[in-house]
């Protein structure tokens, strides 16, 4: 779907670069500060965009393409309009700073969480003491899923029903 939500804001953002130029020839200081809040609405926009096309599932090749040209012309765009010492460029370093930390972390944590998901936590009914002895007889994960029942059944402290549970776990993930 071409037009859809975050399309729409990806799309605002690039027509917001001509309103930011014009508003830094605005004489004065009221100027700056207009370009730096078409700026700072525009990052907003930017951090929507991503958040509603993941999570509403509104993923699509347009915007995958339009997204990074939009974020460059726009930060190209402020950074060539900006004096070098001038205070408002500090404030956009910083804002972009701050973006690119809470991004940085973002993943990061998102990326420890996958590293440490392990499937048998996933299965209903198996708690520590079972995990470690299913671990512990099989050694791996994979191991584990690729067990039969009567395997299963083999490990101690898990019972015929619980090994069909686990056995049907796997398998039903597979299909």
């Amino acid at each position: 779907m071409l037009i859809n939500p975050p399309n729409l804001l990806t799309g605002a953002r690039i027509l917001a670069i001509p309103a930011m130029i014009g508003a830094f020839y605005i004489p004065g200081d009221f100027g700056k500060w207009a370009t730096c809040a078409i700026f700072t609405i525009a990052a907003i926009t930017d951090y929507l965009d991503g958040y509603l096309a993941r999570s509403l599932s509104m993923q699509s090749p347009l915007g995958r393409m339009l997204d990074p040209i939009a974020d460059k012309l726009l930060i190209g765009a402020a950074i060539l309009m900006l004096e070098p010492r001038d205070p408002v460029l500090y404030f956009v370093q910083r804002l972009r700073d701050e973006a690119h930390r809470f991004a940085i972390g973002t993943h990061r944590a998102k990326r420890a969480k996958a590293l440490g998901a392990n499937p048998p936590d996933e299965i209903p009914g198996i708690g520590p003491a079972r995990k470690r002895a299913l671990l512990k007889h099989f050694g791996s994960a994979k191991a584990v899923s690729r067990a039969g029942k009567e395997d299963l059944e083999a490990v101690q402290g898990i019972s015929a029903n619980m090994a069909q549970a686990i056995y049907d776990f796997f398998h039903e993930r597979q299909d």
